[in-house]
């Protein structure tokens, strides 16, 4: 890492292992954004700002259910009208996505199935 050897010139007792753990501080606090593989930019330098997305209704619903049903189940949602921004075709219908843990999926995906079931 360049971060590294620039640091270990300056100072003499400098530790890989502190700059590693800087970087990721920096990185989390959305000071740094990696770019690549070992390349790296502070968002001072550039006009980039994180990107951001409003969930539909239907996703922050099933968002809400899961997170009152598991509290401590680790899961993500995306929606295909995400890409909406980034395509010039654009998706004229939502699906929307959920990952959940591998041992988990056939039991979420059972209660999901059926509470829209008792709904409808």
């Amino acid at each position: 890492m360049i971060l590294c050897v620039s640091l270990k010139k300056t100072y003499t007792k400098f530790s890989e292992s502190y700059a590693k753990s800087t970087l990721q501080k920096y990185i989390k606090n959305n000071q740094i954004a990696r770019i690549g593989r070992n390349k790296y930019i502070f968002f001072d330098n550039y006009d980039l700002s994180l990107y951001n997305y409003s969930f539909s209704e239907e996703a922050c619903k099933i968002n809400k259910f899961l997170n009152k049903q598991f509290p401590y189940l680790d899961f993500k949602i995306f929606e295909l009208i995400q890409l909406n921004e980034f395509l010039n075709h654009q998706v004229a219908h939502n699906v929307i996505f959920i990952y959940v843990e591998s041992d988990l999926s056939t039991f979420v995906f059972d209660v999901l199935k059926k509470s829209m079931l008792e709904k409808i």
